[in-house]
Formats: C-alpha cells, structure tokens, sequence
C-alpha cells in the first residue's frame, strides 16, 4: 500500500515539473523583513552597488 502513495506522489510532482502552464497553487517566497532598524541598516551597507559598502 505504501508504495502506491509513493508512486501517486511522485507522479504529482512530475505533473508539476513538467507543466508548460505553471503551477497555480505555486506561491511565492516571502521577502524576509529585518527586525529592528538596526539590522535595516546593516543590511544596507552590506548591499553591493551602496557608497558605503567596502569603507
């Protein structure tokens, strides 16, 4: 029995794998949101392409 589960959920995800249309159920990942204003900040500096990044 445990065998037809697995071959039924594999067959799933390659129905989903190989779908030309997208899944519609697919969501997407939330951004991660900084805590405190002090890890905003240290984020942002660590950023490529900011002024203050490499100082």
């Amino acid at each position: 029995m445990p065998e037809i589960f697995v071959a039924l959920d594999a067959r799933v995800e390659w129905q989903k794998m190989t779908n030309p249309f997208g899944a519609k159920d697919e969501k997407k990942p939330e951004k991660e949101k900084p805590k405190s204003m002090g890890e905003f900040i240290a984020k942002v500096i660590q950023m490529p392409g900011t002024k203050i990044h490499g100082q």
